[in-house]
C-alpha cells in the first residue's frame, strides 16, 4: 500500500505568484484647459536576459512524427530573403499597460463581465442526481435516483446519443427502459466506463428563484469555457472515445430540461455536469473586487477612468482611444535556436484555492478576495542552461517545439505618445523601464513559467514635438528615473521591486511535482501516480488529519514549498495507520 507524503527536503518555488491588491487610491487626473500637453517618441532598446521565444501561431506546423505536436518559428514578417524577426507590437504593449495597471492600481480591463471561477471537485465531496426543469420560464430543481443503464449509443453532429428501437433519444429525453421511466444523462467517455444513467425525478429543493437563475447560468459558462475549450479540455474532439464538451447537456438547458449534478453547502447551490466535475463560485471576480474597497472593476465611463485606461484607452462602455502607441520592436542582433522542444506547460487553474485565493478561502466564503496581479518570477539558471526549459524526454500533444533568441539579443523599438501630461510621460517611463536598476526586467512572450521571456528594456532617447510659432520643433527630453512617479501606489511599488528582481529566486523554480521515494519502483505505480495533480490532490488533503495546507505567501515572505514522495507504506506504518494515537508521522 501507498500514499504521498510531504517531504520537506524536495524545496521548490512556484513559478508564478501574485502582486497583492492595495486599497490605496489613486487621484484620477482631471484634464484643464491649462494643462501642459506633450507629443512624441520615445526610443528603446530591448535586451534579453533569458531566451525569447515569440511563436509565430498562423506558420505552425504540425511534427511529422508526433500526431498533434506542433512546431512554432519565431514571429518574423517579409518573405524569406528579407524576413525580419519581430515581437509584435501588441506583445509589447500589453506588457507595459499591464506594468502600468498594477503599479497605478489601475482597472483589471481585460476582466469579461461577470467571470465567475470553478474548482473541480474531489471523491470525498461528489454531486448527488438532481433534474432541473424550466416551469413558465422559471427553473426549479428536484432531488433526482440515478439509475445506471447499459447503452447502445453513437455520435450525431459532435452529439453522443442513445438508440433504442431505431428511435434516438437525447440527453435529457424522457425514456421508458427495461421498466424504468426517466430523464437519460449521458455523460463523458472515460477508461472502462460502460453505463450511463436515466435520473428518476423525486420532490423538489427549496430554492431562491435568482440564486438558481446564476447557478445555471454559471453551468452554461463552465461548459463552454473548460468543457468545450481545447485548449484546457485535452480530450476533446469528434471520435467515440474523445470528450465532446458535453454539448447534450448544453442543448438540454436550452431546451428547459435537463439531468444534472447539484450540491447545496453554507446556503449556495452548486450545479455541476459530473458527480466529480467542476462547479461554479456564485461570487464572480467582479463581486469580490467590488468589495476590496477599491474601483478595480474594468472602466465604462471616460469621466472617471482609471491612469491605464486614461492614458492606454479603453473598449469597453464609452470607449475612449489611446495616447500611447508602440511600433513592433525589430531584431537588432542575436542569435538564434532552432527547433527547441519545450517543457510541458501547465494552464492557469484559478479555481486552486491555496494559490489563487487569499488565505486558500472559498470564493463564495464572506471576506474571500483573489491573489492579485499575477506575474511570473525570473529564473536566472535559465540564461545558460537549457535544463529549466528544454524537454529532455519525447515531444507529445502536451509539449511544443519553438525557435529561442539567445539571452543578449537586441530588438529596437518606438513608443509614440499623443497630448499626455508630463505626470503621464514620467509614469510611462518608468513602466518600460522598471527604472534604473538592471536588476529588475518585465516578462515577455511564451514560456514564462519556464525562465523564458526575462528582458531589460532601456530608454535611449525621448524625443519631445514642440510648436513653435508655426512650425514644430523636436527637442530631447532628459531621462528621470531617478525619482519614481507620485501617482504608483507605494505598497504596490515594494512588492513590484522584489517580484521582478532577475536575481531574486536561488531556490528551483519549478510547477509542484511529487516524487518516488526509494522504497517503491516506478514500475510498481500507475503512470498518473507521478502527475503534478497529485501535488495538488494532497496539498488540499486527501484525509482529515492531514497537515494544513501550503499556500503562496504575499511577495517579501518565504516562497519555498514542498514536494510529496509517494512512499511504500511498511506493516508497522500499516499498523500505526489503524491506531494513528501511537503514531508519530505527520502526513
Amino acid at each position: 500500500m501507498a500514499e504521498y507524503r510531504r517531504n520537506e527536503s524536495i524545496r521548490f518555488v512556484n513559478p508564478y505568484n501574485f502582486i497583492r491588491l492595495s486599497n490605496e487610491n489613486y487621484s484620477i487626473k482631471r484634464e484643464k484647459s491649462d494643462d501642459v500637453h506633450i507629443s512624441g517618441v520615445i526610443k528603446c532598446k530591448l535586451i534579453t536576459k533569458t531566451p525569447l521565444c515569440i511563436p509565430d501561431v498562423e506558420k505552425k506546423k504540425e511534427d511529422q512524427g508526433v500526431k498533434n505536436h506542433f512546431i512554432y518559428p519565431f514571429f518574423s514578417v517579409g518573405k524569406k530573403e528579407n524576413k525580419e524577426y519581430i515581437i509584435p507590437a501588441s506583445s509589447l504593449r500589453g506588457v507595459i499597460r499591464s506594468m502600468h495597471e498594477t503599479l497605478t492600481g489601475s482597472c483589471f480591463v481585460t476582466l469579461p463581465d461577470e467571470y465567475n471561477l470553478t474548482l473541480r471537485t474531489t471523491p470525498m465531496k461528489p454531486f448527488f442526481p438532481g433534474i432541473l426543469k424550466k416551469d413558465n420560464g422559471e427553473w426549479k430543481l428536484y432531488k433526482a435516483e440515478r439509475k445506471p443503464i447499459r447503452l447502445h449509443h453513437e455520435v450525431k453532429n459532435g452529439e453522443r446519443v442513445f438508440l433504442q428501437n431505431k428511435k434516438t433519444y437525447h440527453y435529457g429525453d424522457f425514456i421508458k427502459y427495461n421498466g424504468l421511466e426517466g430523464y437519460l444523462y449521458i455523460g463523458e467517455p472515460f477508461s472502462r466506463k460502460k453505463k450511463e444513467g436515466i435520473f428518476v425525478k423525486k420532490e423538489q429543493i427549496e430554492t431562491q428563484k435568482e440564486q438558481l437563475k446564476k447557478s445555471v447560468q454559471g453551468l452554461k459558462q463552465t461548459i463552454h469555457l473548460f468543457y468545450q475549450n481545447e485548449s484546457i479540455n485535452r480530450n476533446l474532439g469528434n471520435g467515440w472515445n474523445n470528450h465532446l464538451g458535453y454539448k447534450g447537456l448544453e442543448k438540454a438547458l436550452d431546451s428547459g430540461c435537463a439531468p444534472v449534478w447539484y450540491k447545496i453547502e453554507n446556503g449556495h447551490i452548486y450545479l455541476s455536469a459530473a458527480a466529480i466535475g467542476r462547479r461554479t463560485f456564485e461570487t464572480t471576480v467582479n463581486d469580490m473586487l467590488k468589495k476590496s474597497g477599491h474601483n478595480y472593476n474594468p472602466c465604462l465611463k471616460r469621466s472617471n477612468a482609471c491612469p491605464s485606461c486614461q492614458l492606454f484607452g479603453m473598449a469597453k462602455g464609452e470607449a475612449m482611444g489611446g495616447r500611447v502607441r508602440f511600433s513592433d520592436a525589430r531584431m537588432e542582433k542575436g542569435n538564434i535556436k532552432k527547433n527547441i522542444t519545450l517543457k510541458e506547460l501547465g494552464s492557469p487553474r484559478t479555481g486552486y484555492l491555496p494559490f489563487y485565493s487569499e488565505n486558500g478561502m472559498d470564493y463564495d466564503e464572506s471576506g474571500a478576495m483573489i491573489c492579485g496581479r499575477k506575474f511570473y518570477w525570473h529564473n536566472s539558471n535559465a540564461a545558460d542552461s537549457t535544463e529549466a526549459y528544454k524537454e529532455s524526454g519525447r515531444k507529445t500533444n502536451r509539449n511544443a517545439t519553438v525557435d529561442l533568441f539567445n539571452a543578449g539579443s537586441e530588438f529596437l523599438f518606438d513608443v509614440y505618445f499623443d497630448n499626455i501630461t508630463p505626470a503621464q510621460l514620467k509614469e510611462l517611463e518608468w513602466a518600460i523601464t522598471l527604472g534604473k536598476d538592471e536588476n529588475l526586467c518585465h516578462k515577455i512572450g511564451h514560456g514564462k513559467p519556464l525562465g523564458l521571456g526575462s528582458v531589460k528594456i532601456q530608454i535611449d532617447k525621448i524625443q519631445k514635438r514642440i510648436k513653435s510659432s508655426e512650425k514644430y520643433e523636436i527637442i530631447n527630453q532628459d531621462i528621470e528615473l531617478d525619482d519614481t512617479p507620485e501617482g504608483f501606489q507605494k505598497e504596490v511599488l515594494e512588492q513590484i521591486k522584489l517580484a521582478c528582481d532577475f536575481n531574486a529566486i536561488s531556490e528551483n523554480i519549478a510547477y509542484p511535482y511529487v516524487k518516488l521515494a526509494n522504497n517503491i519502483s516506478k514500475t510498481d505505480v500507475k503512470p498518473n501516480a507521478l502527475a503534478n495533480h497529485q501535488w495538488f490532490s494532497s496539498n488540499k488533503g486527501r484525509k482529515k488529519n492531514d497537515i494544513k495546507m501550503q499556500v503562496l505567501k504575499p511577495v517579501g515572505e518565504e516562497q519555498v514549498l514542498y514536494g510529496y514522495e509517494l512512499v511504500e507504506l511498511n506493516s508497522r506504518n500499516n499498523s500505526q495507520k489503524r491506531n494513528p494515537k501511537k503514531s508519530n508521522n505527520h502526513r
